[in-house]
């Protein structure tokens, strides 16, 4: 997968684990594109389900989350700056 040293961008492939909690909302300075491939994932703030096949973006300081995962979710992911 991509992983650019000089400025810190990479894709990876993320799995978490069903049942796993990430308790506090995220915000980061660089770009997200994740796209759900298997499982669903919850964001306990807004009630909204996010499951295979769904797409998703976040902005640089865009706040995001809390999320709990229902189904084993396998995630591929896009980091990235401008």
């Amino acid at each position: 997968m991509l992983h650019e040293h000089e400025n810190g961008s990479y894709t990876h492939v993320l799995r978490v684990r069903k049942g796993v909690e990430f308790n506090e909302p995220v915000k980061h300075e660089f770009y997200e594109e994740a796209y759900y491939l298997e499982g669903e994932m919850v964001n306990t703030k807004t009630k909204k389900r996010i499951g295979a096949g769904a797409y998703v973006f976040h902005e640089p300081g865009e706040e995001h989350g809390p999320f709990k995962c229902l189904k084993t979710c396998l995630i591929l992911e896009f980091r990235y700056y401008r």
